[in-house]
């Protein structure tokens, strides 16, 4: 089975469980007043964009497809931070400070934490990168942007899941509620790690629509997601030409900029 596929049965009890283990132990989705005042110098550091994925759902299982390229090169990671800190600029009470940060030694921060309805980051990996990037540039904060994960939700018009950056398509028609069979999208999450402690003080999914009812009805549809070729989406990521690489770069440093304002917001607990 591909990282991208996962089984979603799950027994009641043990799921009733590891909810209550998920709701324990995830951070708070905005800043609490108190530790928000303390903020002064903020620092950007993405590690959202090392992979590009490509999945596929056929008809059954055996027609699925998954398989992913590096996309380092594309430098997309130096660009959200940038527009990460221009979107920044409207809150005038933080600095944000630019600073190359150790890109790799942030990356653990991938990991998942996984608990039944939460998949959180593991922060406690990086906090040591963060503690000494906080120290060489006498921060406050540091706003880390990683791979998030969707759902899976009854709701949803698929059942697969996914991470980071990426292509999806679709063999089964589309329902009322997802009319997006071929799709490019990022599944983010941005987190508030704190200068001191090295501890997230808050954490939320990258998301255009922030309401509870949109997450509820689809999840799809609060992500930064576009419409695409199925010529591009049914090619082996491998296989892809450079003028669809481009293309692809192209899509995804663009994607995502309507969500900073309203993910930034959410998470200092600020309406837009």
């Amino acid at each position: 089975m591909t990282p991208f596929l996962r089984p979603s049965n799950v027994l009641l009890p043990l799921a009733v469980a590891t909810l209550l283990v998920g709701c324990a132990t995830q951070p708070p989705r905005a800043v609490a007043p108190d530790a928000m005042a303390s903020i002064k110098r903020l620092g950007v550091v993405s590690v959202v964009a090392d992979r590009l994925a490509r999945s596929y759902t056929g008809l059954t299982v055996f027609g699925n497809e998954y398989d992913d390229i590096d996309i380092a090169s594309w430098q997309l990671d130096e660009q959200y931070e940038e527009q990460l800190g221009t979107a920044l600029a409207d809150k005038r009470s933080i600095t944000y400070v630019k600073a190359v940060p150790p890109r790799d030694r942030f990356a653990p921060a991938n990991k998942l934490e996984r608990a039944f309805a939460s998949h959180n980051q593991d922060w406690e990996a990086v906090a040591p990168a963060v503690l000494d990037y906080c120290r060489a540039n006498s921060l406050d904060a540091v706003m880390v942007l990683t791979k998030g994960e969707t759902p899976q939700q009854m709701a949803s018009s698929t059942s697969q899941q996914m991470m980071g950056l990426g292509v999806y398509a679709r063999s089964a028609p589309p329902v009322p509620w997802n009319t997006n069979s071929s799709i490019v999208y990022m599944v983010g999450k941005l987190g508030l790690v704190d200068c001191k402690s090295g501890k997230a003080l808050a954490e939320r999914r990258v998301v255009i629509d922030d309401s509870d009812m949109s997450a509820f009805l689809d999840h799809l549809s609060t992500l930064p997601i576009r419409p695409i070729s199925t010529e591009i989406s049914r090619t082996p990521s491998g296989s892809w030409s450079e003028a669809t690489r481009a293309q692809l770069r192209a899509e995804l440093l663009t994607l995502p900029k309507p969500a900073w304002p309203t993910t930034i917001n959410a998470l200092f607990a600020a309406k837009p």
